[in-house]
């Protein structure tokens, strides 16, 4: 969990989240499960599944009532490093 979190639940769909900051220093909630991030990484035989740890995920791309919450048209398209 990021440092200084603060963790609650989304008001709409009732899943626990995580408050942070985002690079442009704004509030963005993430869930608060993590979720593995895997990479492909070519081979002889095609390409091999590698992972690469855990990311937290925007909960804008999870919650299922995102645009009730989100300020502006569009979504954020990655999860929030740790």
């Amino acid at each position: 969990m990021p440092k200084d979190a603060e963790t609650t639940t989304c008001t709409s769909c009732g899943r626990k989240i995580i408050w942070t900051l985002s690079p442009a220093n704004k509030r963005l909630p993430v869930d608060a499960r993590r979720v593995p991030v895997y990479d492909l990484e070519p081979s002889i035989n095609g390409a091999r599944v590698i992972k690469r740890g855990t990311h937290y995920i925007s909960h804008f791309l999870t919650c299922p009532n995102a645009s009730q919450h989100s300020k502006g048209n569009e979504r954020p398209s990655r999860g929030v490093e740790s």
